[in-house]
């Protein structure tokens, strides 16, 4: 009998199990690029489970929203096309709404396992679902929103973004538009950066990790809002989160010119060089 499971975004688990006669590979897909932070935490979780469990269970990614795409990976785990997704429970929630029950938690992923919440969530999920939930990674994060100027307050000091050109996606925009008013422009999440800087949007919705790594320094290059904001010159890496080598008029040269047909050349020398 093959168990599927479900990693989730927030969601992190240790696999246990009876010992297998030969080694057993689970396939697994993942929500963002391999850039985002939040996918390397997975792919660190991968590495210690390979490690630990060889000779009797090895995880094989098989890639992110470019093998599958991300809306789509829940029902991927759910049809057998592959045995394990780290994802967000929102990019599922119409399947599981009580999901989003750990979005509006205030505890940490230890204390939602010892009070029962991760056991009731699990539960659920093989309900309705028929998939085992494993976990939560990266708890405790807060979800923000990044603007390139100071927010305003209204009369009774709440957050007045209405009209702003906010960064959205389809899991927020309900909440981004019917609650707060925010004018919201759909953009890739590799796209972020680049629009905020040109004006594309005024602000983005994302957890304090996404934009910011807290382990890194402020120079590193995977600190994609913290780089040479004022330079110019794009770094030579065709493989980073500022898409260096997407399309930009730096690299259009200046073609224009001046088209003459007829050229009229006169000239007079001193008398002292003639007779």
């Amino acid at each position: 009998m093959t168990t599927r499971f479900f990693g989730g975004l927030l969601a992190m688990s240790t696999l246990v199990g009876a010992a297998a006669q030969a080694e057993e590979t689970l396939t697994a897909v993942h929500a963002f690029p391999e850039t985002l932070i939040y996918t390397k935490s997975f792919l660190e979780f991968v590495g210690k489970v390979n490690e630990a469990g060889k000779g009797v269970v090895q995880i094989e990614v098989r890639g992110g929203p470019e093998a599958i795409g991300m809306f789509q990976q829940p029902d991927a785990v759910r049809d057998g096309i592959v045995d394990m997704v780290y994802t967000p429970g929102s990019f599922y929630g119409g399947a599981l709404p009580e999901k989003d029950a750990l979005v509006a938690s205030n505890l940490t992923a230890i204390e939602a396992r010892e009070n029962g919440g991760i056991a009731l969530i699990d539960q659920i999920h093989q309900e309705k679902m028929g998939v085992k939930y494993l976990g939560w990674f990266d708890s405790g994060v807060c979800y923000n929103l990044w603007m390139k100027n100071e927010p305003q307050l209204d009369a009774d000091g709440n957050l007045d973004i209405s009209g702003v050109k906010l960064r959205g996606n389809a899991v927020y925009n309900a909440f981004f538009t019917d609650y707060l008013g925010a004018q919201v422009i759909d953009l890739p999440t590799t796209d972020v950066y680049s629009g905020l800087e040109r004006g594309v949007v005024d602000a983005t919705g994302w957890t304090q990790i996404g934009l910011i790594d807290p382990n890194g320094p402020d120079d590193s290059p995977e600190n994609v809002f913290l780089i040479n904001p004022d330079g110019n010159i794009p770094r030579p890496s065709t493989n980073d989160n500022n898409r260096n080598n997407r399309m930009s008029d730096r690299f259009i040269e200046d073609g224009s010119y001046l088209r003459i047909q007829n050229v009229r050349l006169s000239y007079t020398l001193p008398s002292v060089l003639t007779r």
